[in-house]
């Protein structure tokens, strides 16, 4: 069982807690359990068990990639510090590079989640400034995970998780696609979808290279700014008269 740890500011905690509490990794429950049990009765506290260890393993990959960087990121030290056999851990992840998948997928369900509330938190407002808050969220959400991000980006080649990346690319523009239509009355843009495209891969471009940059916080939030004002002046662009 995993204990409530104290309020720290340590990056590595901090991290590792936020995935310890929202371990919502959906797809990573094709991990589980390879041979399951055919008593309906034992299904419930099985899968509580192994979802549990699940989350584990991941906290504890994602603190020793933190910690010691991708040299060390194998599976030994990963059962290691999860306190676990390596023989448990491979009952749920192939190898390092399926938990890698996992982490990845961990900061896309993070920013999804994000996006979405800031969607439904900020309906009230005129779609430009709504706009630029949800713009603001993308920036803070990759700012609050930026050596995991970085380290990822660094060490994994992109090919070997491109479909979870690209999957969760399309939703981010699905969710700023929606958010746009639903303002029909406020903008009537020619292509509600070309418009949300360009916005997201702009913005995760302009951020990854800041993210790179290693800019200081008040940089980065005024870049945050500025690039709200430059989707702005697009959306301003891209509307036709009703």
């Amino acid at each position: 069982m995993v204990t409530k740890r104290k309020i720290t500011k340590n990056p590595e905690e901090s991290l590792a807690r936020r995935i310890q509490e929202a371990c919502v990794v959906t797809k990573v429950t094709r991990h589980i359990v390879k041979k399951r049990r055919s008593h309906a009765t034992m299904q419930v506290p099985m899968q509580a068990r192994a979802q549990s260890t699940i989350d584990q393993i991941l906290v504890s990959a994602t603190k020793l990639l933190l910690r010691e960087g991708y040299e060390s990121f194998n599976t030994n030290r990963i059962a290691a510090e999860a306190d676990i056999s390596v023989a448990t851990l491979y009952q749920y992840f192939d190898d390092k590079t399926a938990i890698i998948g996992s982490l990845i997928e961990g900061q896309s369900v993070r920013l999804i989640a994000a996006l979405e509330s800031s969607v439904a938190d900020y309906a009230h407002l005129p779609i430009q400034d709504a706009i630029a808050e949800i713009i603001s969220v993308m920036f803070k959400t990759y700012r609050d995970e930026t050596r995991l991000f970085g380290l990822i980006r660094d060490h994994v080649p992109y090919g070997e998780h491109a479909d979870l990346t690209e999957a969760a690319m399309q939703r981010i523009v699905d969710i700023v696609t929606f958010a746009l239509r639903t303002r029909a009355r406020e903008i009537n843009l020619i292509d509600h979808q070309a418009v949300a495209f360009i916005i997201v891969y702009a913005i995760d471009g302009v951020i990854a290279a800041a993210l790179n940059k290693k800019m200081s916080d008040m940089e980065y939030q005024n870049l945050s700014k500025v690039a709200a004002g430059m989707v702005q002046a697009l959306l301003r662009s891209q509307t036709v008269e009703v």
